[in-house]
């Protein structure tokens, strides 16, 4: 988390109750998701639930901002993606192999020279010379095997000093932090084993930029928020804050701390992306339609990628695969970072996904509410219900609400 008792603001406030928004109206569905913020300590929430590739419920929870009372607006508040913003290097690589632009199988080295291949990686603690014909794909990087170090597992932490990716002076993008940790040892031989890596996929977002010729915020504009209708994914930069940003929350007993806040566009392809939960589920319907992925592209993505010795791993191109103990396809990413813990869990073969983002920058277990509303829809869906069911109490509040505001 890199966080220190300096960068922590201590505002102490009385644990709000966590009562939802009236934009939708399952009742069921929010006493699971209100229960289980309670009992997790989570400040705000945005829930969305697709189905036949529609959003078919989409919520707010909690706050946005405590100190301000304000509360989440699923269309207008802007959480941190955090490692979810993974998935979006997985598409812009997909896409750009698809069309004739790279191949993810080639030495990175062919589209960036000034990449320098470190000459030892580590083996059970022990520095091993690698061979002079040993390279890294694209490939490795977006999957995890390509040997690179996670945050706290080399010879020195990839996160620059916080005075620097706080300033706009000096924090140029993703490529100036490499500085801090591309020239230590790998941490395995390239191809032989899964080694979480966010700073992978940092290089993995440079190596794009030299390829495509442009900054991988715009490219991600281009080719993946404008064709899937997205108004709010941007960088989340601190010196030029979206508007409605969720404050960040750390639960100390039965009240929150503020968390660190700290720019993260500095590790943008790793997990340095904000949007309200409405564009993360725009993004999920898109993910799983027909317009923004041709057929050859989802399965380049959602192909669970081959080791050394021939064994394959439950990540493919920036996201987890997964076939679940029903026989379900899922293909998943979670994200855990300063201010944000969030979860998008999707089944593409069926048009059904949970997308939940939060400002709680404490442990949560985002699996079990997504596995609680996943078994609940699944079983109204099995019985020949709607996957969500209607309160017309809710529904006549909510417009009851809407004329006294506009009154």
């Amino acid at each position: 988390m890199g966080r220190s008792q300096n960068q922590i603001k201590f505002l102490l406030v009385a644990l709000l109750v966590l009562t939802p928004q009236l934009y939708a109206q399952d009742v069921q569905i929010d006493q699971i998701v209100t229960a289980h913020m309670n009992v997790s300590k989570i400040p705000g929430l945005g829930l969305g639930i697709l189905h036949g590739n529609k959003i078919a419920y989409l919520k707010g929870y909690g706050k946005e901002h405590i100190a301000l009372r304000r509360d989440v607006d699923p269309n207008l508040t802007r959480f941190r993606w955090a490692s979810i913003s993974k998935t979006l290097v997985g598409i812009l690589a997909v896409k750009a192999h698809q069309r004739g632009y790279l191949d993810l199988d080639a030495d990175i080295r062919t589209y960036y020279p000034d990449y320098i291949l470190p000459s030892t990686y580590m083996d059970h603690g022990n520095p091993v010379v690698l061979p002079p014909s040993t390279h890294v794909t694209l490939r490795q990087l977006l999957s995890h095997t390509g040997g690179m170090q996670h945050y706290s597992n080399g010879k020195s932490s990839p996160t620059p000093p916080y005075q620097l990716t706080n300033n706009p002076l000096a924090n140029t993008g993703m490529e100036w932090a490499l500085k801090y940790w591309v020239g230590n040892p790998l941490v395995s031989f390239p191809g032989d084993s899964y080694r979480y890596s966010s700073p992978s996929f940092n290089l993995a977002g440079v190596v794009l930029e030299k390829i495509l010729g442009e900054s991988f915020a715009n490219l991600t504009q281009h080719w993946i928020a404008s064709p899937a209708k997205l108004t709010t994914l941007r960088p989340d930069t601190l010196w030029d804050m979206a508007p409605h940003r969720a404050e960040g929350y750390i639960a100390v007993g039965t009240n929150f701390v503020l968390d660190a806040d700290n720019d993260v566009s500095w590790k943008l392809a790793a997990g340095g992306f904000i949007s309200t939960i409405e564009d993360l589920s725009r993004y999920a319907v898109a993910v799983m339609g027909e317009d923004l992925l041709t057929p050859a592209e989802k399965t380049e993505l959602w192909t669970r990628t081959k080791l050394n010795n021939g064994n394959r791993i439950s990540y493919g191109v920036g996201w987890n695969v997964y076939t679940t103990v029903d026989g379900h396809k899922k293909v998943s990413h979670n994200g855990s970072q300063e201010k944000a813990r969030s979860r998008l869990n999707l089944y593409p073969e069926e048009g059904l996904g949970f997308a939940i983002l939060t400002n709680a920058g404490h442990d949560v277990s985002l699996s079990a509410l997504a596995k609680q509303l996943e078994d609940t829809v699944r079983e109204r869906l099995a019985s020949g219900e709607a996957p969500i069911q209607e309160n017309p109490e809710a529904i006549s509040s909510r417009d009851v609400v809407g004329s006294q505001l506009r009154g």
